[in-house]
């Protein structure tokens, strides 16, 4: 995780959401309390990046890693899924940054980055899933704690 966070602000800052994705997916595989912890992980290193809203990021992958865990059970069947839950994702987070602007007084999003951001989030994360589930559980020999997705 901590590597995604380096790769992701140091050499993709307008790039893709790579700890987004890698909540998602360690969320379809592990349990909620795993992803829930995760997710705070993940999230208190990006607030790191923006000290204005410190904690709304921490919030908001916690409660992404805990939700997807939770819910995977009712959807998870198909390929698309991932894609389907970082659109959810995507937009619990929009609304987030929104009202965390809104009570700040600042705005918070660039439309720019967030249009090519969120571009390249959903054009990852079909990709996203079997790429994780190769190098975190198949080269490891490490089974799933959710059960065997894949």
């Amino acid at each position: 995780m901590y590597l995604l966070f380096i790769i992701q602000t140091v050499f993709l800052p307008v790039g893709p959401h790579l700890l987004l994705l890698a909540v998602i997916v360690f969320a379809l595989y592990e349990g909620q309390i795993i992803a829930t912890l995760l997710g705070t992980f993940a999230g208190i290193c990006l607030d790191f990046t923006s000290p204005t809203t410190f904690g709304i990021y921490a919030f908001t992958l916690s409660l992404i890693g805990y939700g997807v865990a939770k819910l995977h059970n009712l959807f998870y069947r198909n390929f698309w899924n991932v894609t389907l839950f970082t659109i959810v994702a995507i937009g619990l987070n929009l609304a987030f940054q929104t009202v965390a602007g809104a009570i700040s007084g600042r705005q918070l999003i660039a439309d720019s980055r967030l249009l090519i951001s969120t571009g390249l989030t959903l054009l990852l994360s079909p990709f996203a899933e079997p790429l994780i589930r190769r190098l975190f559980y198949t080269a490891n020999g490490r089974q799933p704690r959710a059960g065997n997705r894949g």
